[in-house]
């Protein structure tokens, strides 16, 4: 692609893609020449012709763009506590209850699970229980507790 480089005193200089440049008169260019345009150039015997090559998409600049910021603040005004699912019962005597009284179901009853508390009581001469109230120990004892020391059952 060749492009017009300079121009002074009725001659334009054209850069060439190899480096070189080549001098025209300002007469055989069929349009206003600038600094920056990109032409073709057509020679036939001493007849020189210089073409404005127009751009089918103009080069963009950085402001030409439409710029989108999308900000998503969710901003919940309520810093009330959050929100859990289950009960939330302190971690160290949830604990107790279900090794020491679990086949009673003493730490169903603690966290607020009547349902479930009766039905270990009506089982409890089963010792299944007591075995599963161990696992729930197990589980509870593994939870990660809050700064006050509860945990979500």
């Amino acid at each position: 692609m060749k492009k017009i480089i300079d121009i002074s005193n009725e001659v334009v200089y054209i850069g060439n893609e190899d480096g070189s440049f080549q001098e025209v008169r300002l007469t055989d260019c069929n349009f206003t020449p600038n600094a920056g345009d990109c032409v073709n150039v057509f020679t036939n015997g001493s007849k020189v012709i210089v073409t404005k090559i127009e751009s089918a998409k103009p080069v963009e600049s950085i402001d030409d763009k439409i710029h989108i910021n999308i900000v998503n603040e969710n901003k919940n005004e309520d810093n009330s506590a959050p929100i859990h699912r289950g009960r939330v019962v302190n971690k160290v005597v949830y604990c107790l209850l279900a090794f020491f009284f679990g086949w009673f179901g003493a730490h169903k009853f603690y966290s607020g699970q009547a349902g479930a508390g009766f039905v270990y009581l009506i089982f409890c001469w089963t010792c299944i229980p007591a075995l599963i109230a161990f696992f729930e120990f197990l589980f509870a004892l593994f939870k990660s507790s809050d700064a006050e020391g509860n945990i979500v059952i």
